[in-house]
């Protein structure tokens, strides 16, 4: 052969060489894919019945739990149970579910999964990404995975597993597990001084007890200007306030400041407070670069302090921009951030093809959303820097009265702020009836330079709404707060809450109730004025032509039936009220017609609060209406057993007159009962009482009690075990006389 031949051959074999080697090549390339996608993404395994899982879907704002099993890894754990989770993600096609597994878990240790659909991310990365970066960058943060879910065999989706934020996610982050951990769980959770903490927060404590949080917010709220950069180093956790609100300024976190965040209390060591991420899926993707460093109020949330507070107090604002520029340079930057979608885009993008439950029409959609995230960072810092060289900072805006007489002038005051390049600034008055002051009915002075304006007393009787703007030729700034209100009314009314019923006792059972006064000089018309308790819902409205005369009480009752049976001589009460009290204590509110709030109190059944009107008989006093309601120490106990609604609160000297005006009492509880029973009467003088229990004839079947008994309530149990299933009654006979007769069934 001669030696071009040769060469010609060898060529030849070198072609099907390479050919053979590209092809094992690809198979191998294609067999380590499907090997990176498999150990890179989770697959967890829904066993269900369909019924229960088209239930659940159709009910997706209710808590209802259906019995599962979980597979993950040849494993099955049975003893679980799986509902809907989120907020306004509910709502959508796609749905994030809670699975608890009850008992035994993986070898992962993790006993609840939150599964998160992402549906409106389209990118199916921001969550992942921003808690990872939290991670990074030195502050606690859930941990975050992709995962393929299945039900019944058949693939449910491409979803997001989000650890629970609990007593495990502390001890994983080595923080005390029994320090306080409260979720801000619903818009306006904002740490303002208008947050209801009873409606705006979820305490992860079993005691759901809110004291140190409300002590907290008051101390954020008020802490005056100068003591401000104190206050920050004391109660809070200086390094990670700074940090969070650089990183959140840098990713464009905004939905935490009024939704989506934890506040943790260390109260066993450094009593410090740390602001925790939660619920990221709106991110870099989701808001414009430009969106202000500040977090103005809205009309319908209040700025929170933790943010606003910082950016006014001149030394924390210069650490948070030393902190951008630290993350941007090491962290939050295009370059480092495309490593991670770039790894994620190979990773997610066959469970994307196939999941046909998402809101991308194709794969080209979520190509096109990846490759927008990797520009996503260095944009944001330039602009953060031009805003903080180019911009004013945001101002405060001093909080006016909440009451205004008619006629009487309303003058509104705020702190001064300036343009860094020397641009001439105003101020813009907004104010009017709408909530929403970007509308046409609202009136607007423009070109004020002083940092005051008077409103005339011109203003009708209602509810006002006011707002500062400083604005120059390029920009306006909003001050803080502006979420701001007033009420002009024709009276300016002393109505007090100052007696509450909020557990009966079993033997004399009332409902609940509470009184109110009115320590004035001039009777006052409560005609559409509201009572609520916590929930908004629960609200009852003050029936037309109500009016409270000086000096005199009204008792609002959850059942008037009950109410009358016990205080029959009461007749300065009305009802039904449809919602009763909590006797873990809970905030009451009194609210005018215009819906402006005269009085609140937020009693506890523990102490310093008086523990025995828990249950034990007894009404919360107010000791005089005089003092704060709002304190522990000005409320006692009544003297008085059951209270005394409608009239002067009890003293040491009224106990025994006080209940010789109350009906006598005899309960047996519970009622039907099988072996054990007890018997509970009230009598309102000093008699010799004898308790008998007699058959279906009335027979005397045996005395269970006999002697003198005391004014008051008085109980015992009995065992009634030698009895036969069948009625009976009990009988109270006081000084020889029959009082009481009640019909007792035994099963």
């Amino acid at each position: 052969m001669c030696r071009q031949e040769h060469l010609r051959c060898l060529s030849g074999n070198f072609g099907i060489f390479a050919i053979m080697k590209l092809l094992v090549t690809i198979m191998f390339f294609f067999m380590f894919a499907q090997s990176l996608l498999s150990q890179t993404l989770k697959e967890y395994f829904i066993y269900c019945n369909p019924d229960d899982f088209d239930y659940i879907y159709l009910n997706y704002e209710e808590d209802i739990y259906v019995p599962i099993s979980l597979k993950y890894n040849g494993v099955i754990i049975d003893n679980a149970e799986m509902r809907i989770r989120g907020d306004g993600s509910r709502a959508l096609p796609k749905k994030s579910l809670k699975v608890k597994l009850n008992g035994t878990t993986f070898s992962d240790g993790i006993s609840t999964f939150n599964f998160n659909a992402e549906y409106e991310d389209k990118s199916y990365i921001q969550q992942y990404v921003t808690s990872r970066i939290f991670k990074e960058a030195g502050h606690y943060c859930f941990n975050t995975e992709h995962v393929r879910l299945y039900l019944n065999d058949v693939f449910l989706g491409l979803y997001l597993s989000v650890e629970n934020m609990d007593e495990d996610f502390l001890t994983a982050n080595g923080l005390d597990a029994d320090g306080t951990l409260y979720k801000a769980s619903v818009d306006g959770s904002s740490l303002s001084i208008y947050d209801n903490v009873y409606y705006h927060w979820e305490s992860k404590a079993d005691d759901q007890n809110f004291d140190d949080l409300i002590e907290f917010i008051n101390l954020l709220n008020n802490t005056s200007d100068e003591d401000y950069y104190e206050f920050a180093n004391t109660v809070l956790d200086y390094d990670k306030m700074v940090n969070i609100i650089a990183v959140n300024l840098l990713l464009r976190n905004y939905s935490t400041y009024y939704h989506n965040y934890f506040m943790y209390h260390d109260i066993n060591n450094s009593q410090k407070w740390t602001m925790l991420p939660w619920d990221l899926d709106k991110m870099f993707l989701y808001y414009e670069y430009t969106y202000p460093y500040h977090h103005t109020s809205k009309y319908w949330a209040p700025d929170n302090p933790y943010l606003e507070r910082a950016i006014i107090c001149d030394p924390i604002f210069e650490d948070i921009k030393l902190r951008v520029d630290e993350l941007h340079n090491s962290l939050i930057n295009n370059n480092y951030i495309t490593g991670i979608i770039d790894s994620l885009e190979i990773v997610l993008e066959q469970s994307v093809i196939e999941d046909n439950t998402d809101n991308i029409q194709d794969v080209a959609e979520w190509h096109t959303k990846i490759q927008s995230g990797k520009s996503a960072f260095d944009v944001r810092y330039n602009n953060l820097v031009y805003q903080f060289n180019n911009y004013a900072r945001s101002f405060n805006v001093h909080r006016t009265d909440e009451l205004y007489e008619l006629g009487e002038d309303i003058k509104l005051v705020w702190h001064s702020t300036e343009d860094p390049n020397g641009l001439s600034l105003t101020y813009s008055v907004y104010y009017g009836a709408n909530m929403d002051l970007d509308n046409p009915a609202t009136t607007v002075i423009t070109n004020v330079t002083d940092t005051s304006y008077t409103i005339p007393g011109n203003l009708s009787e209602g509810k006002y709404y006011w707002k500062i703007v400083a604005k120059t030729s390029a920009y306006s700034i909003e001050g803080f707060d502006n979420y701001n209100f007033f009420y002009v009314i024709s009276d300016i009314p002393s109505i007090v809450i100052n007696e509450i019923f909020y557990k009966s006792d079993d033997v004399f059972n009332s409902g609940d109730w509470v009184e109110l006064y009115n320590n004035s000089l001039t009777e006052v018309d409560l005609s559409n004025w509201t009572f609520q308790d916590e929930n908004d819902d629960n609200t009852f409205v003050i029936p037309e032509g109500t009016i409270i005369a000086p000096n005199d009480y009204l008792v609002l009752c959850n059942n008037y039936q009950l109410f009358n049976y016990c205080f029959p001589n009461v007749e300065n009460v009305i009802g039904d009220m449809t919602f009763g009290f909590d006797s873990k204590g809970e905030l009451l509110r009194l609210k005018h017609r215009e819906g402006n709030l005269i009085d609140y109190v937020m009693y506890d059944s523990k102490s310093p609060w008086p523990v025995f009107p828990n249950g034990y008989g007894y009404s919360l006093e107010l000791i005089s209406p005089d003092s704060d309601n709002a304190l522990p120490e000005n409320w006692q106990s009544s003297w008085v057993n059951f209270g005394t609604p409608g009239r002067e609160n009890s003293n040491e000297d009224s106990i025994e007159d006080d209940l010789s005006n109350f009906p006598q009492y005899l309960i047996c509880y519970p009622n039907p009962f099988s072996d054990l029973t007890n018997i509970g009467y009230f009598i309102n003088k000093s008699v010799e009482v004898e308790i008998l229990i007699c058959n279906s004839k009335g027979q005397k079947i045996a005395s269970l009690k006999n002697g003198v008994e005391t004014v008051g309530i008085h109980k015992f149990e009995c065992d009634l075990r030698y009895l036969k299933n069948g009625t009976y009654f009990i009988q109270m006979i006081c000084n020889q006389e029959l009082t009481k007769t009640i019909k007792i069934v035994k099963i």
